[in-house]
């Protein structure tokens, strides 16, 4: 937390890399302010500001009227908008939920493996592939890890059962039996 009047960490980070941005495309602070929204409030001296570290609070909105006067790419955004210490989507809905929570455990579960894998590179750096390449491995390290603990637990005679609420609002059961270790929920599995 910080005290009032003293910017936060995150917003010192999408400063610095915001005038990265802004120079390595070659542009202005005015020539990015001409580009910014016409409901935008953001002047050349509140972007000299920010750049310097000396913007307390960074709403969405900037960060999205920013992101959209530099013309960034959508990892260019994503970069920012983790800068910022903010998620890419703007409006929650269950499908967003579960994507934020799969990613925050997929990074609790394979921290080390994406720093490896990723060898200093950064997202922008790889291509789309390569990035999906990463994430996909260790989605896969992820996903054995806990298979192997479910078998582990399903050897003591345990069960292990989930229930799946779909769309139409009914439940599907997903369960793991210590004898079979195989899945009852109608669905096949590999």
């Amino acid at each position: 937390m910080t005290t009032y009047g003293t910017p936060e960490q995150s917003t010192r980070r999408l400063g610095e890399e915001f005038a990265r941005m802004r120079t390595a495309k070659g542009l202005s602070r005015s020539k990015v302010i001409r580009h910014l929204p016409d409901e935008s409030e953001i002047s050349e001296a509140w972007l000299a500001r920010l750049e310097t570290g000396r913007v307390v609070i960074v709403s969405r909105e900037n960060i999205e009227a920013l992101c959209h006067a530099l013309d960034c790419t959508a990892r260019e955004r994503a970069r920012l908008l983790l800068y910022a210490d903010r998620n890419v989507f703007d409006e929650p809905s269950p499908g967003k939920e579960i994507l934020i929570y799969g990613i925050d455990q997929l990074y609790a579960g394979a921290r080390e493996i994406l720093e490896a894998l990723a060898h200093d590179h950064r997202a922008m750096d790889l291509d789309e592939d390569e990035v999906l390449e990463i994430f996909a491995m260790a989605l896969e390290a992820v996903l054995a890890e806990r298979r192997d603990q479910v078998s582990k637990y399903a050897s003591t005679g345990n069960n292990m059962q989930w229930n799946l609420r779909g769309r139409d609002g009914t439940v599907a059961n997903a369960r793991r039996h210590s004898q079979s270790a195989s899945m009852e929920s109608g669905v096949p599995r590999k």
